[in-house]
């Protein structure tokens, strides 16, 4: 007999605008339109279906994409209540969009209800010829968390 299972994982983008978050989630989710500038949480899911001897498994990712994270805490506050996973994302290019990355934390540990968070820390890199974030500052403070 043949059994389904299904598992749902929850996880947002965490991020300063303009460093890219749009484009990963798009392209997580298959989407290949052009990319304009996201106004309010952006939701897309992607499932993927695994097929083993006795069962299919459906799995099922559900992301928010969290435009202008501090300047939106309310809103981000709804998003983010129940999620497990968080990508902090920040430009290496843009100097202020890692040093927001202290206060996006508290952000998160303030409004969400997981107590078992799974923080990853992301590099995109927009400007290829400048880099104000060196890797060691951000293994620094990936360590320090």
């Amino acid at each position: 007999m043949s059994e389904e299972l299904f598992y749902t994982f929850r996880f947002s983008l965490v991020g300063d605008k303009g460093v890219g978050k749009t484009t990963l989630a798009n392209k997580f989710c298959g989407i290949k339109e052009a990319v304009s500038s996201t106004i309010s949480t952006q939701f897309l899911s992607k499932s993927l279906w695994l097929s083993g001897i006795n069962n299919h498994v459906c799995v099922k990712y559900l992301l928010s994409d969290n435009p202008n994270f501090i300047d939106q805490r309310n809103n981000t506050a709804i998003s983010i209540k129940d999620n497990a996973v968080f990508f902090f994302i920040f430009d290496l290019s843009k100097r202020a969009s890692f040093d927001q990355l202290e206060d996006q934390l508290e952000t998160i540990r303030t409004n969400n209800n997981n107590t078992s968070q799974i923080h990853i820390l992301l590099a995109n890199q927009t400007d290829p010829g400048r880099m104000e974030v060196s890797i060691d500052d951000a293994k620094e403070f990936a360590t320090s968390q």
